[in-house]
């Protein structure tokens, strides 16, 4: 009897969304910091200080670091930083919208007038069409940088480590983040037409992802004139 109905959960922003967007950001940001800290080294709060501004940084894709990535941080917490730069690249509200579109859940009535000025979209079946396009160009483009990267450091650094690097990178890279796994960056590559080709071409296709894939896609799914000289500079 002591149910509460949908209206009453929590109005501290009230009809605000972008304050439930902040927090969500907030969070996206603070509880991942606690994955990727490495108190056995550093100390406790040196460390969690070091994965807050890492994990703020990744999200924000700014590619800044007080650290070696390569060597402060262990597989899962390169891992969870990669996956920062992936939501941060996609955009809070799509890589949300994504995973409750995933796991199958309903959105109430202020979920999708949100989301639909978040991807700036007529309606809510434009807006989930619009974002399955952006999760899939971005699995395209990100497998095909890690492909060509395996090229390279597969070869030099055998399947575990090269595979990991290439998918890292790869997605780094697309989503700008700036993060690398080689101390030195991509320096002692820069010989590389490989590595320089791949890394570029992701930099290229990855920045500003929802509004220009969603411009390429549109609401409805079909190609729009301003797709062209998107794909142009692509190609270049």
């Amino acid at each position: 009897m002591n149910e509460r109905p949908p209206d009453d959960l929590p109005r501290f922003f009230g009809d605000d969304w972008g304050g439930y967007g902040a927090v969500g950001f907030a969070w996206a940001v603070a509880d991942p910091s606690v994955a990727v800290a490495s108190p056995a080294d550093y100390g406790l709060i040196v460390a969690w200080v070091t994965a807050l501004f890492t994990s703020t940084s990744a999200v924000c894709v700014t590619g800044l670091s007080v650290v070696d990535v390569s060597l402060y941080y262990s597989g899962f917490g390169q891992l969870v930083i990669m996956l920062l730069a992936q939501i941060g690249g996609l955009g809070y509200m799509t890589a949300t919208t994504f995973l409750i579109l995933l796991l199958g859940r309903r959105f109430c009535l202020k979920d999708k007038i949100a989301i639909q000025q978040s991807l700036d979209t007529p309606g809510m079946a434009g807006a989930k069409q619009l974002i399955q396009s952006i999760i899939s160009l971005t699995l395209i483009f990100e497998l095909t940088g890690a492909f060509l990267l395996m090229l390279a450091w597969v070869p030099e650094m055998g399947w575990g480590r090269g595979m990991w690097f290439s998918i890292f990178h790869s997605v780094s890279a697309f989503n700008n983040a700036g993060f690398s796994l080689f101390s030195d960056s991509l320096v002692g590559y820069a010989q590389s037409p490989l590595v320089v080709f791949a890394i570029s071409l992701m930099i290229i296709m990855g920045p500003g992802l929802p509004g220009d894939y969603g411009g390429l896609f549109g609401a409805a799914g079909g190609p729009e004139a301003g797709a062209g000289p998107l794909l142009g500079v692509a190609a270049i």
